[in-house]
């Protein structure tokens, strides 16, 4: 049950598509594996009371000519070795098949062909399994045998289906929904409570998206609720395993493998792949002596149960890591005695080099005290730079749109001026030279001016929207003023939005606006006796005002 059981574990892992490099549980994987290596040390204790055990199933065969009054006990004794001694598993397979096949009993051969069914796929006949796979009536099998058989058809059907994988999708497709109904099967025969009915119930429960600590939470929740033999056990805790591996949790997976381990000496198992799998990761972790001690446990087993696959593989493994050993050792011996050799030489250089730092560290600290003041220059000439920038990029825009308005109105201002000299000369052909006094005041001159005023106001508040507002929070409360009912600005509002233009010559405003330089004073001063700022305070707040 063991090898079906542990092929069926990647087929439930594949399943776990949301797993999540983290975990409510925490294990205590160095304890683990002080327990393993007591374990190993009395192994043959369990190897012992294993043999023991078969001696006693043996005894029960009795000397018939008729070996079907013998089919129960073979059955017990091929369930003994088929995680224990490959050979002898073999042997009693083909007992049970002959006595199946010459019986005439379909019950017999129903489990003898499930028998040499389950030997097929413990040493990968996939083609014969599957010849005899369609000769096996699974309704006559008891439910024991039934179970077993339903894992070797998940086993067979995953195996399938990876060899199709990149070759026909739809077989692919066909052979994990076989797997899947002989998953449902399992549940659907076993007892609840039994190890398989709750162990395969999770494969239904985790179909869909599972992270990582729902399948440890699980597979936790079976330990505390449930009895399982050493050999479940062992199963369960390779499945937390594989979920471990595949997640990326590689101090979980040691530790997960090393309680697996544990419960497959327990059980007197050698078809194992735990403690294999346990060696790597101690080499992978740096643990190079455990990881001999039990590449050599694995190798035993494999020797034992006469794996002819497993001691190639592991046969080339253990020189690799006796020799990593070796050279970790060797290494090790030799970092030392070049560190002790460095450390006498960097004493020898240290003195010198403490004296030549220190005088070095003063130049620095020099040359750090000129940097940092050359930095606050940079600084100071960088917001300068800024500012000038600011200003400079609100000349453009000024300049841009008041040409054109500029241009507009003196266009419109020299139509005028023709048009109005047209007149004043056929005034001229019919009245005389005495028609030219009125000449001055048809000019428009006063139009004019309130067109220039109206085009400043325009442009001002095109480039500053928020010029009243801002001006507005300078003075005080029940104090703000407003824009003209036609949408421009007081005199007294031109008067600071020329000054925030940087034109603060007081005969150049007052020619600009046709009023005294007198009249400037007192327009400055009317508003800002409407704040409780100083003036020097008062100029600063307008000139501090920010186009958009």
């Amino acid at each position: 049950m063991r090898t079906r059981i542990s092929v069926v574990l990647l087929l439930v892992a594949m399943t776990i598509l949301s797993a999540r490099p983290s975990s409510i549980y925490n294990v205590n994987l160095d304890s683990a594996l002080q327990v393993l290596d007591r374990e190993i040390a009395v192994r043959q204790n369990y190897s012992n009371a294993k043999e023991a055990h078969i001696n006693s199933v043996r005894s029960r065969l009795k000397p018939s000519e008729d070996n079907v009054d013998n089919f129960d006990v073979l059955d017990m004794l091929y369930e003994e070795f088929r995680q224990y001694q490959s050979d002898s598993a073999f042997h009693y397979s083909n007992l049970l098949y002959d006595i199946g096949e010459t019986s005439k009993d379909a019950t017999l051969i129903a489990i003898a062909r499930a028998t040499k069914f389950d030997y097929y796929m413990s040493v990968w006949q996939l083609d014969d399994a599957m010849s005899l796979y369609n000769k096996i009536d699974a309704t006559l099998l008891p439910t024991r045998q039934r179970i077993g058989f339903y894992e070797n058809c998940i086993n067979l059907f995953y195996r399938l289906s990876l060899q199709s994988a990149d070759v026909d999708q739809a077989m692919y497709d066909k052979y994990q929904a076989l797997c899947d109904e002989y998953v449902d099967s399992i549940v659907s025969v076993s007892p609840p409570g039994s190890f398989e009915h709750e162990f395969y119930n999770l494969h239904i429960v985790e179909r869909e998206d599972v992270d990582y600590d729902d399948v440890l939470r699980h597979r936790f929740d079976l330990l505390s609720n449930f009895d399982f033999s050493d050999s479940e056990l062992a199963v369960l805790y390779a499945s937390m395993g594989g979920f471990a591996n595949l997640n990326g949790d590689s101090h979980k997976e040691a530790y997960f493998n090393a309680m697996s381990t544990i419960y497959d000496i327990r059980s007197s198992t050698h078809e194992t792949a735990s403690v294999y799998m346990l060696a790597n990761l101690m080499n992978s972790l740096g643990e190079n002596d455990r990881a001999v001690r039990y590449i050599r446990v694995a190798f035993d087993d494999a020797l034992f149960f006469n794996s002819r696959m497993k001691q190639s593989q592991i046969g080339m493994m253990l020189p690799l890591l006796e020799t990593i050993r070796y050279d970790h050792i060797f290494g090790q011996r030799s970092v030392m005695a070049i560190l002790l050799v460095f450390i006498t030489l960097s004493l020898c250089v240290l003195g010198v080099l403490v004296s030549k730092l220190s005088r070095r560290n003063k130049r620095l600290a020099q040359m750090g005290e000129s940097l940092n003041e050359a930095q606050q220059e940079l600084v100071h000439a960088n917001d300068t730079l800024s500012t000038l920038n600011g200003k400079l990029k609100e000349s453009i825009e000024l300049k841009d749109s008041y040409i054109m308005r500029s241009l507009y109105i003196n266009t419109s201002f020299l139509n005028q001026v023709e048009a109005r000299c047209r007149e004043a000369i056929n005034n001229m052909k019919t009245k005389g030279l005495e028609a030219m006094r009125f000449l001055p005041y048809q000019m428009g001159i006063k139009e004019e001016r309130q067109r220039i005023m109206q085009s400043f106001d325009q442009t001002f508040l095109q480039v500053f929207p928020n010029f009243i507002d801002d001006f507005n929070a300078i003075l005080n409360e029940g104090e703000s003023v407003a824009l003209g009912p036609d949408g421009g600005l007081s005199t007294e509002l031109r008067i600071f939005a020329l000054m925030r233009l940087g034109v603060n010559d007081t005969a150049t405003v007052a020619g600009f606006l046709n009023i005294s330089p007198n009249s400037i004073y007192v327009y400055k001063a009317r508003l800002k006796a409407k704040s409780s700022l100083s003036k020097a305070d008062f100029d600063s707040r307008v000139m501090a005002i920010k186009k958009p």
